[in-house]
């Protein structure tokens, strides 16, 4: 299986899974606090610590 992180920017992110799209998310800074929303398209194979390795990079280098 082949985990791929894609970001923008801006805040934008997608985390895929063999090519597929199973979650993304937005990061946008407001006032002094980080506000993530966050879709799971395919829950019966996302694993945590995927998605959240996928925002943390997101945060991190965004």
């Amino acid at each position: 299986e082949e985990y791929v992180v894609h970001k923008t920017s801006i805040g934008l992110g997608k985390l895929l899974r063999n090519g597929y799209v199973i979650a993304d998310w937005n990061i946008r800074l407001e006032e002094d606090m980080y506000c993530i929303e966050m879709d799971v398209y395919d829950e019966d194979y996302i694993e945590d610590q995927y998605l959240l390795l996928g925002v943390f990079h997101a945060v991190l280098y965004g």
